[in-house]
């Protein structure tokens, strides 16, 4: 079902952002197509360089990976069962650190995402942290619906 996802989106011209890592699960062959990733407007180091620091300051404030790694990290991943939803919540919170982290390095001017982390607790994209990435970085949050209503408003 995502693979029909992934290539409806590709098709209609959206291109993958790079990012630190696949949260160290292996990465599928078809993904080293250079085709498939937005080039960004500057140098592939400087954006490298932006998005390494953007997840140092994410994790130093106890989201993203730090996240993960608080929750047990790959060597708490032998009690999922005993407690599945914390280990997801700590991928999910991961995911969402590498995200922001992709957006600040290509500097794109809107992430957007309809995830509030109402259910999160402390999260990257909590409104605590939200305003920090606004005032630091300059990210700008729409959800979808807001960023289709600038679109048909231009």
């Amino acid at each position: 079902m995502q693979s029909a996802k992934l290539k409806s989106a590709f098709d209609a011209g959206i291109r993958l952002m790079r990012t630190a890592s696949w949260l160290g699960l292996p990465s599928p062959t078809e993904i080293g197509d250079p085709a498939l990733f937005a080039q960004g407007a500057r140098g592939a180091g400087e954006r490298e360089q932006r998005q390494i620091d953007a997840l140092a300051r994410i994790e130093a404030r106890g989201v993203g990976r730090a996240a993960f790694e608080a929750a047990g990290g790959w060597q708490g991943a032998g009690g999922v069962l005993q407690d599945e939803k914390r280990f997801r919540k700590a991928c999910a919170e991961w995911a969402d650190g590498e995200l922001v982290a992709a957006h600040i390095g290509y500097r794109n001017d809107i992430l957007c995402t309809n995830d509030q982390a109402h259910a999160a607790g402390r999260s990257i994209l909590d409104p605590t942290n939200r305003a920090w990435l606004t005032a630091e970085f300059g990210v700008q949050f729409a959800t979808l619906d807001e960023l289709l209503g600038q679109i048909s408003a231009t």
